[in-house]
């Protein structure tokens, strides 16, 4: 998974049973990434663009494509953005606290 598209990487997986997520923002993203082979795609940053809004105008164009929200999901709100058409959503940002990674107190 990456916050872009790196279509070098969907190329040379594209044998693979390896599963690329590459990051998109747009429509033309989209398209690129689903034209380049991507199986499913992440969007990113989904909350930056308006979260559930965002994610229910993205999808309605493609329906069938598998999306995964991600950036600045809060648990809580995963549910809206699964409703708007996220197959998954991307945690990272609520459940790790940063400061105590920042310190090295992983447990």
């Amino acid at each position: 998974m990456s916050p872009g598209a790196v279509m070098e990487i969907l190329h040379d997986l594209e044998e693979s049973k390896v599963l690329y997520i590459p990051g998109v923002m747009t429509p033309t993203e989209v398209l690129s990434a689903c034209r380049a082979g991507a199986k499913v795609i992440k969007v990113y940053p989904v909350s930056v663009m308006g979260g559930e809004v965002y994610m229910s105008a993205l999808k309605k164009p493609f329906p069938l494509v598998p999306m995964v929200a991600s950036q600045g999901i809060q648990i809580g709100f995963n549910q809206g953005v699964c409703e708007a058409g996220a197959s998954e959503v991307v945690l990272s940002d609520s459940i790790f606290d940063k400061e105590l990674m920042r310190m090295g107190k992983f447990s």
